[in-house]
């Protein structure tokens, strides 16, 4: 089994990395970027893949606009990856429709929507990827 350290999910959480960042974040009297920092430059690339809560950072796809709701259709939403889903209303679930991917399936006869909270949908189109925010502050 492989420790957390060698996850790449963690990278952000290493000594290694959060001693060198801070170190570099005394020594500047600017606003930190990542373009300061040559020596993590491996591990930010990394660490730009996750979120705050170590997830996949997805970014994509647009909502049809002309989907119709069925009241008698079952709505769940997966908060984070590995967690089991949750039932929510019609109401929301048509909130959630415009900023989080979705499935579809049929399970015993009746049509199921399950939600990914983690999945993001690009309701604002542009061409710049997700960016990456560090967990504190910068100076």
């Amino acid at each position: 089994m492989p420790t957390l350290a060698s996850l790449p999910h963690f990278t952000g959480l290493s000594p290694w990395v959060l001693a060198a960042y801070d170190q570099i974040c005394q020594s500047l009297s600017w606003e930190v970027c990542l373009s300061d920092i040559h020596d993590l430059d491996l591990d930010f690339a990394v660490i730009k893949d996750f979120d705050h809560y170590f997830q996949g950072i997805y970014s994509g796809g647009c909502p049809d606009l002309d989907v119709k709701f069925n009241d008698d259709w079952f709505y769940y939403v997966v908060d984070f990856q590995g967690w089991s889903c949750r039932q929510i209303p019609l109401c929301v679930a048509q909130h959630y429709y415009l900023l989080f991917m979705s499935s579809v399936s049929v399970e015993e006869g009746v049509n199921v929507v399950l939600f990914r909270h983690w999945e993001q949908l690009n309701n604002f189109s542009t061409d710049q990827p997700p960016q990456w925010k560090p967990w504190r502050s910068l100076r």
